[in-house]
């Protein structure tokens, strides 16, 4: 009997040594619950004492994670059943602000303010708007939408929740829906495609257009300047005609002037008054008797 009670004793005992510690793993921080009232402050990540059986601790994440709300129905303004599948919400808890969160909210606060807000706003937009919208043209403000319905909401209630992204899936619709819907899209596509040739048929027109008037406006400039060059050939001739006629004015009178008559006037005004003149065959032998006389 004594070995069986000190058999229980060391059980229980060893029980009660490995209450009294808790561990707190990184990324998360240590909270504590005594009578069910949580305790003032937190713990550090590392191995901590606390009352065994008496004290709760649970480690409360404080890095990013993602909340995943699954499978919310809603109706749209047109009576059209859609479901979304999946929404991911990437959030983390603002470590100076997780113990006023988990005493105002518990460790539940996820369901709360992601899950409950979420399915809530999810089912607003779908009542509010036609399935073409949901499904289509404003599908791609429904995550900001989301997000801005989020902040608000947390910012005024629950500060310690911090919102990182949202992101939604596509929601499911009616088979025979979807089939239409996909013909519609390709119809968009093909019209996009047409209005993009058109465009390119466009440019290639203007562009067209542009290389035409640059190739005019070059003929353009070449015929004024082969003008200008003609003009100023004729001008250069023209002038040189005018020089060649005051050149033939100027020279006509001189050659009335120096004719044969008026050189042989000139000429013999030009003989001496005193001068001897001879004439007949003896003139050779009269040069010869003056030079020997001026030679003696």
């Amino acid at each position: 009997m004594a070995i069986n009670l000190i058999g229980i004793i060391l059980s229980f005992s060893l029980v009660i040594f490995l209450q009294s510690f808790h561990q707190v793993e990184e990324g998360t921080i240590g909270l504590y619950w005594r009578g069910g009232a949580l305790l003032k402050g937190y713990d550090e990540p590392g191995l901590h004492l606390k009352l065994p059986f008496i004290t709760r601790a649970e480690n409360i994440p404080i890095l990013v994670q993602t909340e995943y709300v699954t499978n919310i129905s809603c109706g749209t303004s047109g009576g059209a059943l859609l479901k979304f599948e999946r929404v991911e919400v990437v959030n983390r808890l603002k470590k100076e602000l997780v113990w006023e969160t988990v005493k105002n909210y518990s460790t539940k606060y996820s369901e709360i303010w992601i899950h409950n807000i979420i399915t809530q706003e999810i089912n607003d937009f779908c009542s509010l708007h036609t399935l073409e919208e949901v499904f289509i043209s404003l599908f791609d403000t429904i995550d900001d939408k989301i997000r801005d319905s989020l902040e608000h909401d947390l910012n005024n209630w629950a500060p310690g929740i911090e919102i990182i992204s949202v992101r939604v899936t596509k929601p499911l619709i009616p088979v025979d829906v979807a089939s239409n819907y996909e013909k519609i899209e390709l119809k968009k596509l093909e019209i996009k495609i047409e209005e993009q040739l058109q465009k390119i048929s466009q440019t290639n027109f203007e562009t067209s257009k542009i290389v035409a008037k640059i190739q005019a406006e070059e003929k353009k400039e070449v015929s004024q300047i082969q003008m200008q060059k003609q003009i100023a050939e004729i001008e250069s001739q023209k002038i040189i005609s005018e020089i060649e006629d005051e050149t033939t004015s100027q020279r006509i009178p001189n050659l009335k002037l120096y004719s044969p008559q008026f050189l042989t006037l000139k000429m013999i005004e030009g003989i001496p008054k005193d001068s001897e003149v001879h004439y007949g065959p003896n003139v050779k032998n009269i040069f010869k008797l003056k030079i020997e006389e001026k030679q003696n």
